[in-house]
C-alpha cells in the first residue's frame, strides 16, 4: 500500500491510497476519527476495483500527515497486543 499526495494545506492533507488494503485501509480511516486534533476524515472509494480509494484528513492544529502517522502507530499497537495474545494462547 502506498500513498500519493494529491493535495497538501497547513492543515489538510488528500492522499491517493494506491494497492490498498481494506484489512488496513479501514481501520486507519477509523483511528483517525478517534483522534481529537482530527477535525474531518473521509475515505472516498468510487469502485473497489477500478480507482483507487482517497483520504482526506483536515485538523485542528499540527500537521495532517502527522494524525495519519498517529493512527497507524495506535493500530501498530492494537495489532501487536493480537499478536501477543494469540501466541500466548497457542503455546
Amino acid at each position: 500500500m502506498g500513498f500519493e499526495v494529491l493535495e497538501r494545506e497547513r492543515y489538510r492533507i488528500k492522499l491517493r491510497v494506491k494497492n490498498y488494503d481494506n484489512t488496513y485501509l479501514r481501520p486507519l480511516y477509523e483511528e483517525l476519527l478517534n483522534d481529537e486534533m482530527v477535525e474531518f476524515a473521509k475515505l472516498y472509494i468510487d469502485h473497489p476495483v477500478l480507482s483507487d480509494p482517497i483520504l482526506e484528513v483536515r485538523v485542528r492544529e499540527g500537521k495532517p500527515q502527522n494524525a495519519i502517522k498517529r493512527a497507524a502507530r495506535r493500530l501498530s499497537n492494537v495489532f501487536q497486543k493480537l499478536l501477543n495474545q494469540l501466541e500466548t494462547s497457542l503455546s
